[in-house]
């Protein structure tokens, strides 16, 4: 006799920058800004390429990012990367 089937395979699309930073300002209380410059950061532009898309000067740049850092309570782009990545649930999963 066959075993029944132990797994199932979803496909989907995965989230992109965007839905990231929107998952992490919800669980953070980013504000629209904030959430703003993450998604540029996590789509991997710089703290500069970041400002000069947004129109922002590269001081209120850093001001949000630092924001980020506390809210999250992480102190390097590294580090709020990996929280992004244990935060958002690969695609096809529902959120947590």
């Amino acid at each position: 006799m066959e075993p029944a089937a132990v797994a199932a395979v979803f496909i989907g699309n995965a989230p992109d920058e965007h839905d990231a930073a929107d998952m992490l300002a919800t669980a953070f209380g980013l504000t629209l800004a904030e959430t703003r410059v993450l998604a540029s950061l996590l789509a991997g532009h710089t703290l500069a390429e970041t400002a000069a898309s947004l129109h922002i000067a590269s001081t209120t740049t850093k001001t949000h990012l630092d924001n980020i850092f506390q809210k999250t309570g992480v102190s390097r782009q590294a580090d709020l990367t990996r929280l992004v990545m244990r935060i958002v649930p690969p695609a096809g999963q529902p959120g947590p």
